[in-house]
């Protein structure tokens, strides 16, 4: 059975997540820009949710 934390993100799926596109994603990459912990598989950037919800629940501004 597959558990859905341990499935890594794609680029397409964390843009999307995001509201925002891949190609910004990578543009945030090559400048040195905090992104998420991730991996490389060949040219596929891969991120897992738990890295995704730690980077930005460290960057929420305020909580009400």
């Amino acid at each position: 059975m597959c558990n859905c934390l341990d499935k890594p993100l794609t680029t397409r799926e964390l843009a999307a997540r995001w509201h925002t596109t891949p190609g910004a994603l990578a543009t945030r990459r090559s400048e040195g820009k905090p992104m998420p912990r991730g991996f490389r598989i060949g040219k596929f950037w891969h991120y897992y949710l738990e890295d995704i919800q730690q980077f930005e629940q460290e960057r929420m501004v305020g909580d009400g």
